[in-house]
Formats: structure tokens, C-alpha cells, sequence
């Protein structure tokens, strides 16, 4: 999945537009998967965390690779834990931040070469965006690269 997701497309294969989405379909390509999918390759042993949705494919490709996988679905997790601890005067929930982090994101200790965070921050609840990617970066190896992807529709408003 995450190879064909990031694959430069042949020229004149246009493909099947996916159920569901609508307007025009832009192509693109990611630069960024490119150069780390050559270091995955070369490099077997990696400590890679994917922080998006668990999908089978993804887990079977980088272990292929022979890389060591750790997975958090972040998203799910926020969403599905007890971690809204009411409301502030204007209605915002209120986020155990701290209480967020000790469960999803606690690694013992361990760091890592590579964090796929996708689109992670896009669909995070806005008090968790800053100390998730804190946290992630506090649980990385000198070296170490991240995969971020974001909504453009964000920033044009």
C-alpha cells in the first residue's frame, strides 16, 4: 500500500478515479517517499513508528525491508480514550495532554530512525498536535526522518 500510494504514476496511465472523491484529479508525487524509501532499502534495522492508520500492507513492506515496526494509531486513540476531560468556557473540550501522551506515546526508552506520521496532524485534536510532534521528536535517533503529509486546504483559508 505505501508503494503504490507514492509511485510515480507511467505516463499515459491515468488509473481509475477512487469511489468517492470528487473534482479534478491532481497528480502528484512525493519526493519525500522516494528518498526514504532508498534508505529503507539500504539500510536493514531500522526503528521505524507509523503513527497512521495500522494497516497490514504497510507492516508487511517494511518488514520485508527487514526494518523493526512499532505502530499508533494517534488519531484513533484521541479520539477513543477518555482523554477530553470537559469543557472551558467557550465549549473547547479540555485534553488530558499529559495523561494522552504516557499511554500513546510512551516508548521505553526506545528511539527511532524513522516516523511515518501521514496525515496525522491534520485529523488530531489541535491541543495534542505541538506535544505529539515533541514527543516524537524527543523519541528519535540523531538522523532520524520524518514522513508528514498535510491538507493544503488548511493553509488557504
Amino acid at each position: 500500500m505505501i508503494r503504490r500510494f507514492f509511485e510515480k504514476k507511467q505516463s499515459g496511465d491515468k488509473g481509475a478515479t477512487p469511489q468517492g472523491l470528487v473534482g479534478p484529479r491532481v497528480p502528484r508525487y512525493s519526493g519525500g517517499w522516494a528518498a526514504l524509501r532508498k534508505r529503507l532499502q539500504a539500510e536493514p534495522g531500522l526503528r521505524v513508528i507509523d503513527v497512521g492508520y495500522t494497516s497490514p500492507s504497510n507492516i508487511n513492506y517494511l518488514t520485508s525491508l527487514g526494518q523493526s515496526v512499532y505502530m499508533a494509531n494517534l488519531v484513533h486513540d484521541a479520539y477513543s480514550g477518555d482523554w477530553q476531560k470537559g469543557a472551558d468556557e467557550d465549549g473547547n473540550p479540555i485534553w488530558d495532554v499529559e495523561g494522552f501522551l504516557a499511554n500513546s506515546l510512551e516508548f521505553s526508552g526506545k528511539l527511532f530512525d524513522v516516523v511515518l506520521l501521514w496525515t496525522t496532524l491534520d485529523y488530531l485534536p489541535e491541543p495534542l498536535v505541538v506535544p505529539v510532534v515533541n514527543r516524537l521528536h524527543e523519541s528519535m535517533n540523531p538522523g532520524g526522518q520524518v514522513l508528514a503529509l498535510f491538507h493544503t486546504n488548511n493553509v488557504l483559508r
